[in-house]
C-alpha cells in the first residue's frame, strides 16, 4: 500500500533554510540565533501561514495540494482495494444458484456500487496533488533563491563577521536534504498504483456484464453445477431419425427440419436460438 509511504514522506523533514552573511553572523555571535531550519511537508505548510491574513489562504492552498490531496488519495485507493475481496466472495456465491441469496445480491450490488464511485474520485484527485511540480518548483528556488537574497542590503561592516560572503549582510538558501528522494519514490509508488487499479477496474468490468444481469433482474441462464440433477428430457440423432421413419416417412411426407440438417446432427443443446425445442439450455462452467 502506498498510505503508509505517503504518510512518512510528509513528515520525513526534507527540506531546509540555510542564512549566511554578516547579520544572522552577528546575531548568532551576540544573541546566539539559529537560523538554519529544517522543514518537512507539514511544517511547510505550517510556515506558510505564520503570518495570519492572506497568508492563511496560501497555507491552506498549499495544503490541500501538498498534503491533504495525496494523503486522501491514498485513503481512498485503499478503501477500492479492500473491496475487492469480498466482491469476490460474493460474485462466487452469486454465480451458484444454490449459493444466491437476496441479502448477498444486495450487498454485492452495493460493494459494486461503492467502488464505481471510489474510482472516479481517486482519479479525480490526481489533479490535488502537487508533488510533481514541487520536484521542478524546489530546483528552481535552489537556483535562485541564492542570487534573489543576497542584494537585499550591502554593508563593508558585514564581511567583519562573515568574510567569506563579503560586503553580502544577509544571503537565504532553500535546498532539498537527500530525504527528499522519499517524496519522488511516494509520488511514482502512488502514481504507479492508482493507474494500475484503473486498468485493473477496466477490466473487471468487462467480466461484471454478466453478474449484473443476474443482480438486476435480467434474464438468466441455467448453470449446471456439479452434483445437480441432470434433466431427463433427452434427444439425440436416432431418436430424431426414429420420429421421422415412423412418422414423417410411412406418411410419404419429409421433415422439414430433416432437409435443413442434412447430414450433419445437431444435439438439441447446439440448436439455433430459433428453434424452441422446449428442452432446457445447460451450460457447463
Amino acid at each position: 500500500s502506498s498510505l503508509p509511504l505517503v504518510c512518512f514522506a510528509v513528515t520525513l523533514p526534507t527540506m531546509q533554510r540555510l542564512v549566511f552573511g554578516g547579520g544572522p553572523a552577528l546575531l548568532h555571535e551576540v544573541l546566539g540565533m539559529i537560523w538554519e531550519k529544517e522543514y518537512s511537508l507539514i511544517t511547510l505548510v505550517k510556515t506558510t501561514g505564520d503570518a495570519g491574513g492572506w497568508d492563511t489562504f496560501l497555507m491552506l492552498t498549499f495544503g490541500l495540494f501538498a498534503v491533504v490531496g495525496p494523503i486522501l488519495r491514498s485513503v481512498l485507493l485503499i478503501m477500492h482495494v479492500s473491496l475487492g475481496l469480498p466482491m469476490a466472495l460474493l460474485r462466487d456465491c452469486i454465480e451458484r444458484p444454490r449459493r444466491r441469496t437476496s441479502v448477498r445480491m444486495l450487498l454485492y450490488r452495493a460493494a459494486s456500487a461503492l467502488q464505481g464511485v471510489l474510482l472516479p474520485v481517486v482519479d479525480a484527485l490526481g489533479a490535488f496533488g502537487c508533488w510533481e511540480v514541487l520536484l521542478v518548483a524546489l530546483v528552481m528556488i535552489q537556483l535562485e533563491m541564492p542570487s534573489i537574497t543576497d542584494t537585499i542590503h550591502d554593508d563593508p561592516r558585514c564581511a567583519q563577521w562573515d568574510p567569506e560572503r563579503g560586503e553580502t549582510c544577509i544571503e537565504v538558501r532553500f535546498e532539498a536534504l537527500d530525504n527528499f528522494l522519499v517524496v519522488g519514490v511516494a509520488w511514482a509508488v502512488l502514481s504507479a498504483a492508482c493507474g494500475l487499479a484503473m486498468h485493473l477496474a477496466g477490466d473487471a468490468s468487462e467480466g461484471d456484464a454478466n453478474i449484473y444481469s443476474v443482480v438486476k433482474g435480467g434474464e438468466e441462464e441455467t448453470r449446471y453445477e456439479f452434483g445437480a440433477p441432470i434433466p431427463q428430457r433427452r434427444s439425440n440423432l436416432n431418436r430424431d431419425r426414429a420420429w421421422i421413419g415412423s412418422s414423417g416417412q410411412s406418411n410419404g411426407q419429409v421433415n422439414e427440419n430433416d432437409e435443413d440438417q442434412g447430414d450433419e446432427y445437431f444435439s438439441p443443446l447446439q440448436r439455433q436460438e430459433g428453434r424452441n425445442n422446449g428442452l432446457e439450455q445447460i451450460v457447463f462452467v
